[in-house]
């Protein structure tokens, strides 16, 4: 008997695709209900055609019945979870907050590093050992969004922190890439100022720093 009913209880539970089936012959068997002795004749029908019908619609509500309470469970359980996690998601929020508002504070050559990992979706930068360290991985480093993962002869690999490329991935539109690097950046030795101030030719301005500049330029030719 426990062994039926466990097998019973696996096939409602794998029957997702039955209760469209089901439901929609449940709500067919409504309607007719619903209109019968007005729109529809069922004179005709043999002795066994209305106790079948009302058979299978018994099922049929039955196993709607049965899946609307699973499907109720089952969101009251993941309510009672979410809920219960608030307390555990906001010290964790809170925790990582730091680490969030140091991210979105970086700029020029480090930002410009994590955007062109964001565009390879691969959090895996690495740099020669046999070089100067640059300043974008001193500040990455010093501000935690960058670790050393690993080490072989002559490489340095890291890793961007969990945290930060998470955030990275949900907000792409915050971390786009502005140079064209012709290869991985990290691995290219080049003029950081000059890089810097390639960026912060591409980086588009919002309006009220073009108006403040256009205010601040028309001061300077009053004074002069």
């Amino acid at each position: 008997m426990s062994t039926f009913v466990d097998s019973l209880l696996k096939y409602i539970q794998q029957s997702e695709k039955l209760i469209v089936v089901t439901l929609t012959l449940f709500l067919a068997g409504l309607a007719l209900y619903a209109a019968e002795d007005r729109l529809f004749d069922y004179g005709g029908l043999s002795a066994w055609a209305r106790p079948l019908g009302l058979i299978v619609w018994t099922i049929c509500a039955a196993h709607v019945a049965i899946r609307s309470v699973m499907a109720l469970a089952s969101g009251s359980t993941a309510a009672v979870r979410f809920i219960a996690g608030i307390p555990q998601r906001r010290r964790q929020t809170a925790y990582n907050r730091p680490l969030i508002n140091r991210l979105l504070a970086t700029g020029g050559i480090a930002r410009e590093m994590l955007c062109y990992a964001l565009r390879q979706d691969d959090n895996h930068l690495w740099v020669s050992s046999d070089r100067t360290v640059p300043r974008w991985l001193t500040k990455l480093r010093r501000d935690g969004l960058l670790y050393p993962s690993s080490s072989d002869w002559g490489t340095t690999h890291f890793r961007i922190h969990p945290v930060a490329w998470e955030y990275m991935q949900k907000y792409p539109n915050k971390f786009i890439n502005r140079l064209r690097w012709r290869s991985w950046p990290w691995t290219i030795d080049f003029d950081e100022d000059k890089a810097a101030e390639q960026i912060e030719e591409l980086n588009p301005k919002s309006r009220l720093e073009r108006f403040w500049e256009w205010l601040t330029g028309r001061r300077r030719k009053k004074d002069d």
